[in-house]
């Protein structure tokens, strides 16, 4: 990696909450480590990676063992965050580097613009035949999708809503915006704690602050492969829960509509 795409990459800082998962944390910071980013690991698992593993890797990887709730542990990275971008990172995704600083780029060059991501795909493993099989994830995001970059707030978030992809938390963000988004949650935490009788509901989070972000300003749809998505690793949350909790009779979209 050359002087100016380390220059480029200093400007995104990379925010990575994990729970138990500690091969995938090892891998990503493996794939982050000596370069521009600064990747920021909160993790909550019962036992922190040990301290001898972490220092064969570069100075640019923050690591916390916080096991705190989700939304207070992002909340206390915010202090640790300089740089003039911020995005949120699964620990078993990727972002391919050469595609960061196309839209690092792109930000730059768009000062009205508050975001900006690219095309996602989803990836699986097979471990007996040794294949990688690509999915199609977001489909939407391929096509031409304008919808948050309408001027108009109002406007742009409607038209969000009504063709809801939960993207926009997972695009590189302004960090002061960034930081305004991801608090949402955490001050709806703090209100709840003490009440009885909490209101709460699936994926909460993702879309309070994937409204916020709607009406904050406009996110742009780069026409390149940036976010490659794991499948098969483990449950996702929801396939987690579902034994628990009744699948919903209708999705967000369907609802708002």
């Amino acid at each position: 990696m050359n002087i100016e795409e380390n220059s480029e990459l200093s400007k995104l800082t990379l925010v990575m909450p994990t729970y138990g998962r500690q091969k995938h944390v090892i891998r990503n910071i493996a794939y982050w480590s000596n370069t521009g980013v600064v990747l920021i690991v909160l993790d909550a698992s019962p036992i922190p990676i040990k301290s001898e593993r972490l220092k064969s890797f570069g100075k640019n990887i923050i690591y916390i063992h916080d096991t705190s709730h989700y939304n207070e542990r992002v909340f206390n990275s915010f202090s640790k965050i300089k740089s003039k971008y911020t995005q949120l990172i699964c620990d078993d995704e990727f972002y391919p580097i050469s595609a960061a600083i196309s839209v690092i780029k792109d930000l730059e060059k768009n000062d009205d613009v508050m975001s900006c991501i690219g095309i996602c795909l989803g990836f699986e493993v097979d471990k007996k035949s040794k294949k990688i099989f690509s999915k199609r994830t977001y489909k939407r995001l391929i096509e031409n999708y304008n919808y948050t970059m309408i001027s108009d707030p109002i406007e742009r978030v409607e038209n969000y809503l009504i063709n809801y992809e939960p993207f926009l938390m997972y695009s590189m963000i302004r960090t002061e915006i960034w930081k305004k988004a991801f608090e949402l949650p955490f001050k709806f935490l703090k209100k709840q704690k003490d009440k009885k009788n909490k209101f709460n509901f699936f994926s909460s989070d993702e879309i309070q602050i994937n409204m916020y972000l709607a009406f904050a300003g406009k996110s742009k749809i780069i026409r390149e492969l940036y976010w490659l998505r794991s499948f098969g690793e483990h449950l996702t949350v929801r396939e987690m829960y579902k034994n628990h909790e009744p699948e919903p009779k209708f999705t967000f979209q369907d609802w708002w509509n």
